[in-house]
């Protein structure tokens, strides 16, 4: 489902909940990691995660039909 995001929305989100090391990191420490403000790194999370569940609805909605 990530595949579904950009590459720097799918970089917020693996940081921000540890997919890879199982390390979650604040918005500053992934903001640091990526050269921008944790104000970006916010935003760019709530729209991954607003993509992700609008995904996950229109699948939803695609199995149940």
């Amino acid at each position: 489902m990530l595949d579904q995001l950009s590459s720097t929305q799918r970089k917020v989100i693996v940081l921000r909940y540890g997919l890879r090391d199982g390390n979650e990191l604040s918005l500053a420490k992934v903001g640091e990691q990526l050269g921008i403000s944790r104000e970006q790194v916010r935003r760019l999370q709530q729209e991954a995660l607003r993509c992700l569940r609008l995904r996950r609805t229109n699948m939803r909605n695609y199995l149940v039909e």
